[in-house]
């Protein structure tokens, strides 16, 4: 089952353009005025999409801030969507959830 029965499309996560906007708020939580120029100007491959795709989700469903020590189990179907718009082009395997230590990961609200 999806996140609240509603279609993962309905989060924006499969729009360039509503990532494109996530993307220039989340430049804001970078200090360096060189870095986040940076950020904003590289260009985005598909796994660099695929981040922000999940990155925006947690970050719509949970409304806290994010830390690279805390990790959240996402819904099958959020990750199935995400990976069917931006999905490896060089047929290499996905990463997956990684653990960071005994916790298996938070569960999302």
């Amino acid at each position: 089952m999806c996140h609240r029965r509603r279609d993962v499309s309905a989060y924006g996560l499969k729009s360039e353009q509503g990532l494109r906007y996530s993307r220039y708020l989340f430049s804001f939580t970078i200090n360096d005025a060189v870095k986040r120029g940076d950020y904003l100007k590289a260009h985005l491959t598909p796994k660099k999409w695929r981040y922000l795709a999940y990155k925006s989700f947690v970050n719509l469903i949970s409304s806290q801030d994010l830390d690279r020590k805390v990790r959240y189990v996402l819904p099958s179907c959020v990750v199935s969507a995400i990976r069917e718009k931006f999905p490896n082009t060089d047929g290499s395997r996905y990463t997956g959830f990684i653990s960071i230590g005994t916790d298996d990961g938070h569960i999302l609200p």
